[in-house]
């Protein structure tokens, strides 16, 4: 291996590489942007104005009407209004 070069990922028990370290968690997109479908409140947590208490709104929401089809059905998840649904559209995604 030359100077610089990254090494190959470490192999697993069975000689399969092991990716998993570069894979992107369930409920976060490639993007960065946080998928309000599958994202737990640790994720949801991490866009701007949302805390514990949103972040378990917006999952109960999700649990008792299914999936949201877009990132403005957050409007119906109370302590959601306008404002904060701005500080949040880019962070979000309804996949």
């Amino acid at each position: 291996m030359q100077h610089g070069e990254a090494s190959p990922p470490a192999a697993q028990e069975g000689g399969e590489p092991d990716i998993t370290a570069s894979a992107t968690p369930p409920g976060q997109q490639d993007d960065g942007r946080i998928n309000i479908n599958t994202a737990d409140a640790a994720q949801l947590q991490r866009m701007n104005g949302v805390g514990p208490v949103t972040a378990q709104r917006i999952i109960d929401y999700r649990a008792e009407h299914g999936p949201y089809t877009s990132v403005d059905d957050l409007l119906n998840v109370k302590g959601i209004g306008a404002k904060t649904l701005e500080k949040i559209r880019s962070q979000a995604v309804a996949r």
